[in-house]
């Protein structure tokens, strides 16, 4: 088995699609199709059958497709391990960001290391923080940029934290939000419930939903556009001074956060790749880039 085969294997049991599988390892679907028949052959056992629904894995298949992503990690492993006992800081750096910090944060964060380390590679996955937190809880990952807390044994830093808003681009009364139209918008578990725990608090009628979207990003063009406020983190509109920003409060008077957090595990911060990103981050005020 070469390396190649487990990318095949772990790639083929998350498309469950020749086709998608071919393109994203960049081979021909006839030399995809043969490499499979080759391991098939090799472990003497049917890994997978196929219908026009797709790819189907046998319970053999199953249990290689576990493997493959095993053998992937301690692929990697083996490299970072060379790469730390090279002089210059080298390897590949794997890092998960929320779809916020991938647009609002990373590309800064990643010129200036490259800029400080340019023989570092940077593999950059973009998902919801509940998703990134479980790829740094599986190892996945060597850092997980989160937004909100989430149940953790490794080590985390808090980056930057901000306020949670009310916006729109006309002025308005608190007393009035019921009646005046919300962009409401997908986001996670940890922000929801308290946006509405704070909206139960101070009203007793439901908000009027407007307009409902599925990401903050496109609840910001709504509300620069003048369709209605939404409730939001401050930093999603600081380019906007324009926009009417009240910060919401919790029943003590104290304005309602939106914490941002690093998340590594000490077990990679002996690879020298690790240890000088860590010393980056901890060192650069992300909330003012």
């Amino acid at each position: 088995m070469h390396y190649q085969d487990w990318l095949i294997i772990d790639a083929l049991y998350k498309n469950r699609n020749i086709t998608k599988t071919a393109e994203e390892l960049y081979v021909s679907q006839p030399a995809l199709t043969s490499r499979i028949k080759k391991i098939e052959e090799f472990y003497n056992t049917p890994l997978i059958t196929r219908n026009n629904r797709g790819v189907h894995f046998t319970m053999e298949g199953e249990l290689l497709a576990v493997k493959a992503k095993e053998m992937i990690r301690k692929y990697a492993e083996i490299q970072s391990e060379l790469n730390n006992l090279k002089e210059n800081v080298t390897g590949t750096l794997r890092i998960g960001v929320s779809n916020f910090i991938a647009k609002y944060k990373i590309p800064k964060i990643l010129k200036m290391f490259k800029e400080l380390f340019p023989l570092v590679e940077c593999y950059v996955v973009t998902a919801w923080s509940k998703d990134i937190h479980k790829m740094v809880n599986n190892k996945d990952i060597h850092f997980g940029f989160i937004r909100g807390s989430y149940p953790w044994n490794g080590e985390k830093k808090l980056l930057f934290e901000e306020n949670i808003c009310v916006a729109a681009d006309f002025d308005f009364n608190w007393e009035d939000l019921p009646s005046l139209p919300r962009i409401d918008y997908g986001t996670d578990h940890i922000l929801r419930p308290v946006i509405e725990e704070w909206w139960r608090e101070n009203y007793k009628q439901p908000s009027y939903v407007g307009i409902h979207v599925d990401h903050v990003d496109t609840c910001k063009e709504m509300i620069v556009n003048g369709l209605g406020y939404g409730i939001v983190p401050t930093l999603i509109l600081k380019d906007y001074p324009y926009i009417i920003k009240k910060v919401i409060k919790d029943h003590k008077g104290n304005p309602l956060k939106r914490k941002t957090w690093l998340y590594y595990n000490n077990d990679d911060m002996h690879l020298r790749v690790c240890k000088e990103f860590k010393k980056f981050i901890l060192n650069l005020d992300i909330g003012k880039l």
